[in-house]
């Protein structure tokens, strides 16, 4: 594992799957093996990791920030093109509007893969 670089206010630290930058494997497994879980997770990456990183900060008790990437038709939340399901009964979240950037405990991630998600 590379030790973590500083960032203000915290540290950064990177995993890919065949370790060509930061450790090697799943993303999942470097935050296994921390001392302590982080006061937050912030993540990037295709939807089955951000997934994975939200269910592991949930289980944890931390928060966990996703930069999802969707289709963003009008930019606006008008068209539906971004809306992704919430968690909430009924709530829709909007990544033109409410993100991209969103809260990981917020998005229902089983039904946006159901869903077809990218």
């Amino acid at each position: 594992m590379i030790p973590a670089a500083r960032i203000p206010g915290g540290d950064a630290r990177l995993a890919t799957d065949d370790g060509s930058l930061g450790a090697r494997g799943m993303v999942v497994d470097l935050l296994d093996a921390l001392a302590r879980a982080p006061a937050a997770v912030l993540a990037c990456g295709p939807h089955a990791m951000l997934a994975a990183v939200s269910a592991w900060a949930e289980r944890a008790r931390t928060r966990c920030w996703v930069s999802v990437e969707t289709v963003f038709g009008c930019g606006t939340g008008l068209c539906g093109g971004c809306a992704l399901p919430g968690r909430a009964a009924g709530r829709s979240l909007w990544a033109c509007r409410d993100g991209p950037v969103l809260d990981g405990a917020e998005i229902d991630w089983d039904a946006w893969a159901r869903a077809g998600c990218p």
